[in-house]
């Protein structure tokens, strides 16, 4: 669930870089932007959000938010449009993976729960690793591919796994 969090990530800047010539201070700007809103977002809308929806709900819902912005800011020619865009990316990358791990921990039960946190985070790290590399290997065919084949590893994680329809929900 991590891996096209982290591939936007570590892409990013140099994104930023090869389609809209941004220098490196331009770039460490469009990370101040993310860190605010991430700030903003997970004490604010995540929080809301967590009590009008279902986690099950949420991690379709974040995860549908998180592919279209990812994919909007894949396909936009126009950087402004980008920063109008962060704040949704910001939602869904924060809520996906919030809502993500909650459900894993209330799925596991008490019984397994360390065990499942623990892998979780062992796939965040391997994440970490593989992103970046993974990201420049793709980045060489076009520029945008590296973020458009995260907008649909997101949906389709985010569909494939819970549906856009199914009624259950664990609280």
């Amino acid at each position: 669930d991590a891996l096209p969090i982290w591939i936007f990530l570590f892409f990013f800047s140099a994104y930023l870089v090869e389609k809209f010539n941004f220098s490196r201070t331009q770039s460490a700007d469009a990370y101040v932007v993310i860190a605010v809103w991430t700030l903003v977002i997970l004490n604010t809308v995540v929080k809301w959000a967590s009590k009008l929806f279902t986690t099950r709900q949420l991690i379709v819902i974040t995860g549908v938010i998180l592919s279209i912005s990812i994919l909007v800011i894949g396909l936009v020619s126009n950087p402004a449009i980008v920063y109008w865009v962060i704040p949704f990316w910001t939602f869904g990358a924060s809520g996906f993976y919030t809502y993500f791990l909650s459900y894993l921990s209330i799925e596991a039960g008490s019984e397994h729960q360390g065990l499942a946190m623990g892998v979780a985070m062992s796939l965040q790290s391997v994440a970490q690793i593989v992103a970046p590399i993974l990201a420049g290997l793709i980045m060489s065919t076009h520029v945008s591919l590296p973020l458009l084949l995260s907008a649909f590893v997101v949906m389709l994680g985010a569909c494939a796994l819970f549906g856009f329809f199914k009624k259950t929900s664990l609280h």
